[in-house]
């Protein structure tokens, strides 16, 4: 099912922003969010998962599928009287809507939009999102390293050390955001112990 937006120029409505939630691309210049949604439309990810299971048996297990089917995308880098020159279309791939529904996380607007006012910046969104969804399957106490966290969220510095104290300055706010997170640094990495979801998990009850 294609996902229809209707903004060209500074906006991609990713949350409403009434009741508390956040437009979180207000802020980029237009070559910028044009860049990244052009990026994300050509992206492919692969996911990998080896485990060595003792006696000389390991198991490597991986998946490769792409987000975006299609993207049919209009701007304009001057002023224009409507939102959008033509209506804009993303059509999310099978695969993508498939782990989406299996695995989804829901996040507290309330949360973003308050990172948003602090301008923390994208690292902050970025522990956020990760922390919610770590949260969904973590069930002990875990030590992510730093150099992980490093290939994962920070590859725009040069030095681990550099991303680690980065992170230890913006947790504070990720605190604020969703103080139920049980998160500590640490010499190693980062120290996770399972804690509440952002939102409640809903029991459904079959009739």
């Amino acid at each position: 099912t294609p996902y229809r937006y209707y903004r060209n120029r500074y906006h991609l409505p990713i949350l409403s922003r009434g009741n508390g939630g956040v437009d979180l691309a207000s802020q980029e210049s237009p070559a910028r969010l044009r860049d990244q949604v052009t990026r994300l439309a050509t992206s492919t990810i692969t996911i990998t998962d080896t485990r060595v299971m003792g006696d000389g048996v390991w198991n490597f297990h991986s998946k490769n599928f792409g987000m975006i089917d299609e993207a049919d995308l209009w701007w304009s880098d001057r002023p224009t009287h409507s939102d959008t020159l033509w209506p804009n279309t993303i059509t999310i791939s099978p695969a993508f809507r498939d782990l989406i529904k299996a695995s989804s996380v829901p996040l507290d607007t309330r949360g973003l939009a308050l990172i948003q006012q602090a301008k923390a910046g994208p690292l902050a969104l970025d522990l956020y999102t990760w922390l919610a969804h770590r949260m969904f399957s973590l069930c002990r106490t875990t030590t992510v390293p730093w150099t992980l966290l490093s290939e994962q969220f920070g590859s725009q510095y040069a030095q681990t050390r550099q991303f680690k104290a980065k992170v230890i300055k913006t947790l504070p706010i990720v605190h604020l955001a969703y103080p139920e997170a049980n998160v500590l640094p640490s010499a190693d990495g980062l120290v996770l112990k399972p804690w509440p979801l952002p939102v409640a998990r809903k029991i459904v009850l079959d009739a």
